[in-house]
């Protein structure tokens, strides 16, 4: 189970291809509420903006996030990286052309240690169950350390 690793680093994989935009929606998660906050330990999405957004706890209990520079405007497939390494949060985005580093914040400690669900098209949010993903969504890695580019599941064209 992923909920027994001391999330100090992670590296989180995912290719998605939206269906529809305009709204927040959750792409890869872990539910459960840590904190007295509505946020999840971790989501990764797209907001209503269209901005796809890495939020994480940290182990010191504050939210952590970076979102992509540039909204995604069509729905043609997207692979997402996101990584906690040396007390680091950073997100890259490949949407055909080649990776894109879109930011990166510090985090202190990796990811709160936290026993929660894993989830793939589902959010956690102010409690409950939501912000299903509408988008198709492959290629889900989770591991349990801060991978290398040249470790990753897509190489720039």
């Amino acid at each position: 189970m992923l909920n027994t690793f001391p999330f100090t680093e992670l590296t989180l994989e995912v290719s998605f291809q939206p269906v529809g935009l305009g709204r927040d929606q959750t792409l890869v998660g872990e539910d459960g509420q840590p904190t007295s906050a509505p946020e999840a330990p971790l989501q990764l999405g797209l907001r209503a903006d269209n901005r796809l957004e890495i939020a994480v706890i940290d182990r010191g209990g504050t939210v952590r996030r970076v979102a992509s520079r540039q909204p995604v405007t069509d729905t043609r497939w997207q692979h997402v990286v996101a990584t906690i390494a040396g007390d680091a949060l950073t997100l890259w985005m490949n949407s055909g052309a080649g990776w894109e580093h879109e930011g990166r914040v510090p985090c202190p400690g990796g990811l709160v240690l936290h026993d929660g669900t894993w989830t793939v098209g589902r959010g956690f949010h102010a409690g409950k169950l939501a912000r299903d993903a509408q988008a198709l969504i492959d290629e889900v890695q989770i591991s349990t350390r801060g991978l290398g580019r040249e470790e990753w599941l897509w190489s720039t064209p």
